[in-house]
């Protein structure tokens, strides 16, 4: 299972590590004449295995070799699209989350203070259309999506076995010479957790996801 001076994307990948496990259960029932009855039954655990890609965009659509833009300008709008598949059996509950950090993070432009980078959720083209959700970051840069559902090829919980999210990158076009020269890096991850038998993982606060295996993947 299983993105200077410049700007870098980074990508990391969170995925449940698949397991299997066998059990065998034998039983036996012996009759008065001395007949036997014999009986063989094998469970095999499910697994969870959610692997796919995070890809940068230009405006235009063009990829960005690897997941790398170099010469970010006021105005310019970059989408990071990210696709992933359950390879597993079981269905999940999901979720993504984005992390920002570096020094054009800490620019901001007019008053109240407004940040020169914005990210929204969704392919945003027309930043004067109502109903943008511009996503907000806690403290430490970082922001998690809803949860949602995807399927498994045994369990068919989710809309289907695919899950994927688009968040749109804008340079304000208001950022003054203090916003030169400066690098943002950003982190995606995603996360899945069992869904049968886990009500609770709809939650946010549920402790399952504070103990996720992680595998974190990044390109230079």
């Amino acid at each position: 299972m299983k993105e200077n001076k410049k700007n870098n994307g980074k990508r990391s990948l969170a995925l449940l590590i698949s397991i299997v496990a066998l059990f065998v259960f034998a039983g036996s029932l012996l009759a008065y004449f001395s007949d036997q009855v014999k009986g063989d039954a094998k469970i095999t655990a499910g697994t969870l295995d959610i692997d796919g890609k995070y890809q940068l965009y230009d405006k235009d659509g063009n990829l960005l070799p690897s997941n790398t833009l170099t010469n970010f300008n006021p105005g310019d709008v970059i989408y990071v699209k990210a696709t992933m598949k359950n390879y597993g059996t079981k269905s999940a509950w999901i979720r993504n989350g984005l992390t920002i950090s570096g020094e054009l993070t800490k620019i901001t432009y007019g008053s109240p203070a407004t940040p020169v980078v914005k990210v929204y959720e969704g392919e945003v083209k027309d930043f004067t259309q109502s109903g943008l959700t511009l996503l907000t970051f806690d403290p430490n840069g970082a922001y998690t999506s809803k949860i949602d559902k995807i399927s498994g090829s045994v369990e068919i919980d989710g809309p289907s076995d695919e899950y994927s999210v688009v968040y749109t990158i804008l340079f304000a076009p208001e950022a003054k010479n203090d916003a030169q020269d400066k690098a943002i890096d950003f982190t995606f991850i995603t996360e899945a957790l069992q869904l049968r038998n886990n009500n609770e993982g709809r939650l946010p606060t549920n402790a399952g996801w504070q103990n996720i295996e992680t595998t974190s993947i990044k390109t230079p």
